[in-house]
Parts: C-alpha cells; structure tokens; sequence
C-alpha cells in the first residue's frame, strides 16, 4: 500500500476503531495492523492472536498440541500423550494469552481421559484442576514482534505446562 493509502487507513482507524475499519475496507485486524506497523496492548494482542488462529494465519497444531478456540474466546487445548503399553491419555486445557487483559499466560488443565490405543475407546476420566501461570508483557512494538512472542515463548510455554500437568495427572492416578 502505497504512503497516502497508509494515511488515510490510518485516519478511518483513528476515526472509527479497529473493527469499523475491517468492516468498511474488508480487511483483517491483523493485516491493519501490520500496515499501519502500529503498538500493541494486551488487550489487541489478545484479539489479533485470537483472529490469527482462529483464520488459520497461526497453526492450530503444535507438537500434539490442538488449538480450539471457543465462542466464549478462551483458547481450549488438548494433547495426547502415549503412557506406554495399550493406552494413551488425552489431557484438556485452556491458556488464553493475555485473558482479560492480564500480562501473562494462564494455564488451567480441568481434566483428562485415558483411552485404549487399539480402537480409541475411553477407559477411565477424571477431572482435575491444576494451574500455572508465566508472566510476559502483551505490550509490542508491532504484529512482528507478537508473531515472534507465539512462536518463541507462548508454544514452548505451553508444552512445559502441558509436560508438567501431565505428570502431575499421573502422580494423583497412581496415588488413586
């Protein structure tokens, strides 16, 4: 886009807001955002994180790790892990970056199953809640440097927690 384009997107951004400017250009939050090379909040850091994944620009997969994101705008999280022999356990999550505004990452595991290997059926569930929390600044420079904060920090976050909840998980079953 070419600088006067850039200004006057600028202008219906700083006229009518965020949402108002896709709804009359078209455009996606974050390909505003990109264009204008504008700062980031927690709370617009949230949302564009929110529309990335939810369209597809940020993968839904990670390592085993499946992003689902909820109407409610929590970011629901699975992973599968093999517990070895005829049965792996499916561990339920949520870590929605900057929720609510907070600068940091929740982790809340509710509860998990454990399911027979050679046809999928579920053996046992249970419900748990286990909780983490890593702090890290929702305050960018630009969607460049959100993008990086994903890739580098909020992923590998979320596999350590996801790591540590599931041997949490096994210790309490085999405590019965």
């Amino acid at each position: 886009m070419n600088q006067k384009g850039k200004q006057s997107l600028l202008k219906l951004y700083q006229t009518q807001g965020l949402y108002d400017t896709c709804r009359i250009t078209g455009l996606k939050t974050y390909d505003i955002i990109n264009i204008l090379n504008q700062p980031l909040d927690t709370q617009l850091s949230n949302d564009l994180l929110f529309d990335m994944l939810k369209s597809g620009v940020l993968p839904k997969k990670y390592n085993d790790i499946e992003f689902f994101i909820g109407n409610d705008g929590v970011w629901y999280l699975d992973k599968k892990f093999d517990m070895g022999g005829d049965t792996y356990m499916k561990v339920y999550s949520m870590a929605t970056p900057f929720w609510d505004g907070t600068d940091g990452l929740p982790f809340d595991t509710t509860n998990y199953t454990i399911f027979d290997k050679s046809n999928d059926k579920k053996i046992s569930e249970g419900d748990i809640e286990l909780y983490d929390f890593a702090e890290a600044s929702g305050n960018f420079e630009n969607i460049t440097e959100l993008i990086k904060w994903y890739k580098n920090f909020y992923l590998p976050q979320v596999q350590k927690f996801f790591d540590k909840h599931y041997n949490r998980i096994l210790k309490y079953e085999s405590e019965g």
